[in-house]
């Protein structure tokens, strides 16, 4: 899962599986509430340790720099203008890292991730585009 698959709302999360006919339930396994970006991001419990570190870090991004930016779904997805390419860079690799340590609690033998792959390679037709997607 990346930035790219939450953004355009095709990535792992129950809610845009179930938006795609993958899943039975659009809630979260741990939570048993929607499982939206906002809900992975800021509520979740199950990932309360994470969060705290990838916030932290953000936070410490828009504080030595003087920027009063509320750390927003929109902030974490797609930056800020008013941070420099570098500081956007750092940002992402703070979400990145949390994506990330979500990405190794997914379960790789799931059904669902393999039929979104194969849904995406032919919905879209090039093998080249297909790869964005793939799933781990």
């Amino acid at each position: 899962m990346s930035h790219t698959h939450i953004r355009v709302k095709f990535s792992n999360l129950n809610f845009h599986l179930f938006n795609y006919n993958l899943v039975t339930s659009p809630n979260c396994k741990h939570c048993n509430l929607p499982e939206t970006s906002n809900h992975y991001f800021f509520i979740c419990t199950q990932y309360t340790i994470e969060r705290n570190v990838m916030l932290q870090r953000i936070n410490r991004i828009l504080k030595t720099h003087r920027i009063n930016n509320k750390v927003t779904l929109d902030l974490l997805l797609h930056g800020s203008k008013k941070l420099s390419y570098t500081l956007n860079t750092e940002l992402f690799k703070a979400v990145h890292s949390f994506i990330m340590t979500f990405a190794l609690h997914v379960p790789h033998s799931t059904t669902a991730p393999r039929l979104l792959q194969l849904y995406v390679s032919v919905s879209i037709g090039d093998s080249r585009v297909s790869q964005d997607f793939h799933f781990a």
